[in-house]
């Protein structure tokens, strides 16, 4: 992208140097799509540095938290995708610090639950972070509660978040009480 970018502008230049200098750009982002269609694992790096460059971008405008939350949550579903549920919750988390500085529209309030709800997720089946799981569940349930629209008189991601911590509290009462982090219920 940054070839292209460059080759775009040496276009625009308009002086002798600009035709040279935009077709070497052009060659060097060419030869960057031919490595990567031979080593397709390293594509999923270039997916998430496309959304890490747009957030950078966005951090230059005023009020774009959400959007840069977005970047983030994207991130976070492609680490999601590839079984890397580390990385997934540590961008799930950036996306939700950035959720917090935006303003609280409908859109952001539900992106902060889903958020919590990928977090718990991954906390109480990858983790084995079953505590932190019950307190993003908690989370996850007081947003979608409040927020989630609902359909055919369910809030379908509020019920199947109760239906998770369920199963997250009934799995910690097997964990003996010495091997466990108590957290304060968040009703």
């Amino acid at each position: 992208a940054i070839y292209q970018e460059a080759s775009d502008l040496y276009g625009q230049d308009g002086n002798e140097e600009g035709e040279p200098g935009a077709r070497r750009c052009a060659r060097k982002a060419l030869a960057s799509v031919d490595a990567l269609r031979s080593r397709p694992l390293d594509r999923l790096y270039l997916l998430i540095a496309h959304y890490e460059r747009r957030q950078r971008q966005l951090e230059l405008q005023v009020a774009t938290e959400a959007q840069q939350g977005d970047c983030c949550a994207h991130i976070a579903g492609i680490f999601l995708r590839r079984d890397r549920p580390q990385e997934a919750a540590a961008s799930y988390q950036g996306a939700l610090t950035l959720y917090a500085r935006a303003p609280e529209a409908e859109s952001v309030v539900l992106a902060r639950a889903e958020c919590h709800h990928r977090i718990a997720g991954l906390m109480a089946n990858s983790m084995e972070d079953l505590g932190g799981a019950a307190q993003h569940y908690r989370a996850a349930i007081s947003l979608y509660t409040a927020h989630e629209p609902s359909v055919y008189g369910v809030q379908q991601e509020c019920a199947l978040c109760v239906r998770s911590l369920a199963d997250v509290e009934r799995r910690l009462e097997i964990v003996p009480r010495e091997a466990r982090t108590e957290y304060p219920r968040q009703d």
